[in-house]
């Protein structure tokens, strides 16, 4: 899609064009910068980051920056997942409002062992979340959502093994991991000048 058909909403829980709510905010996006080691077919280096202009409004209520999380997290820890993707794999439809959902963070070494015998395989860069039993999962359509841990941006909704299957946590790429990467881009391409850029989104 090229860029200049994209468009940025934020400040809705309801994802229709048409929405009216006091708190939403549209931009136009000016620029892409996908990971130029990106591959499609592995997901390994799941990460792009939009830029808006004009830039979004500071005295929005509902339009915050999230810091970025600098370390590795804690197994258990409960963090959120939120989009508007599908419900389910039988699911064709995607809700118009805000779903969210909480998930428990899976060490690296134990959602490594579950992912032995599929076609992918998870990588540095890559984190889990998810229940032993299923039932609670991103889905199609939440890829590039935000997994929050802690009031940090911890994870991007990137890939998985179904929906919510037992024993197939759901994959996301990993924000510390790629922070340096983040920062860098910033940097680059004149995101901030004097803006500390660990409350960038």
């Amino acid at each position: 899609v090229p860029r200049e058909h994209l468009l940025i909403f934020a400040g809705v829980l309801n994802n229709t064009v048409e929405s009216s709510e006091d708190t939403k905010v549209v931009r136009q996006v000016r620029d892409v910068f996908v990971h130029e080691g990106y591959d499609h077919g592995t997901y390994i280096n799941d990460i792009a980051i939009l830029k808006v202009s004009p830039g979004f409004p500071t005295d929005n209520p509902a339009v915050k920056p999230i810091p970025l999380r600098p370390d590795v997290l804690p197994d258990g820890l409960i963090c959120t997942v939120s989009g508007w993707g599908s419900l389910g794999d039988a699911e064709d439809t995607m809700p118009e409002i805000l779903q969210v959902v909480k998930v428990p963070f899976i060490t690296y070494d134990t959602c490594r062992h579950k992912y032995n015998y599929t076609e992918k395989s998870i990588e540095p860069g890559m984190i889990c979340a998810g229940y032993p039993d299923g039932g609670k999962d991103a889905c199609g359509g939440d890829s590039g959502g935000p997994l929050q841990c802690d009031g940090l941006l911890t994870g991007v909704v990137s890939w998985g093994e179904g929906c919510a299957l037992p024993n197939y946590p759901g994959v996301y790429t990993d924000v510390a991991y790629y922070r340096e990467w983040i920062e860098r881009q910033l940097l680059e391409s004149e995101f901030f000048l004097e803006t500390d850029c660990h409350s960038i989104t």
